[in-house]
C-alpha cells in the first residue's frame, strides 16, 4: 500500500490489521460473545479470553489448545449505509476539484468505526494456567462540516502475548479464586507525520489533494509495553462475583519520525486503569408451567464499572446478557444491554467450525444519546 492511498484506503474500508485505526487507548480485546451480550463477561469467561478478561476465570478453565484460523470483522451502521459512495469516492484520482469536493459533501457527515481481529492467533488453557497471543485492532474515522468537510481519525493495531495464573484461596471459610495475567503489547499507532500527533485532523484542501492522488501525511508507528491483569472470582449460591483490575502500571513507549527532523522523536504513554465488577448465573426454569420447555437452563450476568476512563454516567457503566444454548450447545443465542442500548448474537459451533455474529450498540458521548455508534460484527473460526 503506498503512502499517497493510505488515507483512502481507511475511508473506503481496505484495512489489514497493522494499519487500522482505533478511538481508545485502551487494550481492545472482547470476545464476540461479550459484546453479544451486553459487554458482560467478569464472572462468567472460563476459557482463553479469561486471559485478558479476567485471569481469574482460569481456576475453571478445562485443557484445550487452540491454533485457530479465525477472523473477526467489525463495522458500524453509517459505513455500510454509505459503501457505494465510498467506493465512488476512491475511484476519484482523475477527478476535478469541484467534483471530488462534491462527493465529499454527500456523504458528510460520516463516521466509520470497526476493526479486524484473530484472537487468539494460539492459546493453551487448563486448570489454573493459560497462555496465547492475541491480535485485534480497530478505526476510527470521522467526516465533519458538510460545507467544506474535513476529516479526523485516529487508533492502534495490538498483537499481545499473555501468560496467566490462578489460585483458590480460602478467607474465613469463604474460597477465593485469584488470577493474575501479564502482557506485553505490541502496538502500530496511526499518526500525522507532520506534527507528530496521534489524533489527526485534515482539512478539506488535503482531502481534496489526497483524493487526486497526492501523498497523505497519515503514517505509522510503533510502541510496547508491559502491563498486568488481577482478577477475583467468588462463589456465591448458584452463581459467581467477579472483580478485574485491568492495566496495572500498563505503559507503552516507542518513537516517531516527523518530518523535518533529522532524529525521531520518544515518547511514552500510560493506558488508562479501570475496574470492573460482576455477577453470573446458570438459571433452571425447566420447572416454569407451560414455558419451561422453552426456557429451560440459560446463563446471565451483569457488569458495573467502577473505574472507567470514558463511561461516565450509571447506565453508560452497566453491562448485562443472557445466553440460552440449544441443540445439544450446538446453537447459541444471545441478548443484552450494552450502556442501555439493545444487544444480540448467535454463534453456531459445528465440531471445528465455528461462526458467530454480534450486534451492539456503544455510547460516544458523555451522556446516554450523545452519540450512539451501532456495529455488527461477524467471525468465522476453524479450530486445529
Amino acid at each position: 500500500m503506498t503512502q499517497r492511498r493510505l488515507l483512502l484506503s481507511l475511508v473506503t474500508l481496505c484495512l489489514v490489521p497493522a494499519c487500522v485505526w482505533a478511538s481508545s487507548n485502551d487494550a481492545p480485546f472482547s470476545s464476540i460473545r461479550q459484546k453479544a451480550m451486553g459487554g458482560a463477561g467478569v464472572a462468567n469467561t472460563f476459557d482463553e479470553n479469561a486471559l485478558y478478561v479476567n485471569p481469574a476465570g482460569l481456576s475453571r478453565a478445562t485443557s484445550t489448545f487452540k491454533l485457530p484460523f479465525r477472523l473477526k470483522f467489525q463495522v458500524n451502521d453509517d459505513a455500510l449505509s454509505k459503501l457505494s459512495s465510498l467506493s465512488d469516492l476512491s475511484h476519484s484520482k482523475n477527478k476535478s476539484n469541484a467534483d471530488i469536493s462534491q462527493k465529499l459533501k454527500d456523504i458528510t457527515p460520516l463516521t466509520l468505526e470497526g476493526g479486524i481481529a484473530d484472537s487468539p492467533l494460539v492459546a493453551y488453557v487448563q486448570r489454573d494456567f493459560g497462555i496465547g497471543a492475541f491480535a485485534d485492532s480497530h478505526f476510527f474515522v470521522k467526516l465533519k462540516n458538510s460545507t467544506l468537510p474535513s476529516l479526523s481519525l485516529s487508533g492502534f493495531g495490538d498483537i499481545a502475548p499473555i501468560v496467566g495464573v490462578s489460585h483458590r484461596f480460602v478467607f474465613s471459610n469463604i474460597p477465593v479464586d485469584i488470577g493474575v495475567s501479564g502482557k506485553y503489547i505490541f502496538r502500530a499507532r496511526a499518526y500525522n507525520k507532520e506534527d507528530g500527533s496521534t489524533d489527526i485532523e485534515i482539512p478539506n484542501f488535503k482531502l481534496i489533494e489526497i483524493a487526486q492522488g497526492k501523498d497523505s501525511p497519515v503514517s505509522s508507528f510503533q510502541e510496547s509495553g508491559f502491563g498486568a491483569d488481577l482478577g477475583a472470582l467468588i462463589p456465591v449460591a448458584s452463581g459467581n462475583i467477579g472483580v478485574v483490575i485491568h492495566n496495572i502500571a500498563t505503559s507503552l513507549s516507542g518513537s516517531r519520525s516527523i518530518s523535518g527532523n533529522a532524529t525521531a522523536k520518544d515518547f511514552s504513554e500510560t493506558l488508562p486503569f479501570s475496574a470492573t465488577m460482576g455477577y453470573a448465573q446458570t438459571f433452571n426454569l425447566s420447572s416454569t408451567p407451560y414455558l419451561g420447555w422453552l426456557l429451560g437452563k440459560f446463563d446471565g450476568a451483569i457488569d458495573y464499572a467502577l473505574i472507567s476512563e470514558t463511561d461516565t454516567g450509571t447506565f453508560q457503566r452497566l453491562h448485562m446478557g443472557l445466553e440460552k444454548k440449544i441443540l445439544w450447545d450446538t446453537v447459541h443465542f444471545r441478548m443484552g444491554l450494552n450502556q442501555g442500548y439493545p444487544t444480540f448474537g448467535l454463534g453456531i459451533h459445528l465440531f471445528v467450525l465455528h461462526v458467530q455474529y454480534a450486534y451492539f450498540t456503544e455510547e460516544k458521548g458523555q451522556n446516554i444519546g450523545d452519540n450512539p455508534q451501532t456495529s455488527h460484527v461477524a467471525e468465522l473460526c476453524i479450530l486445529f
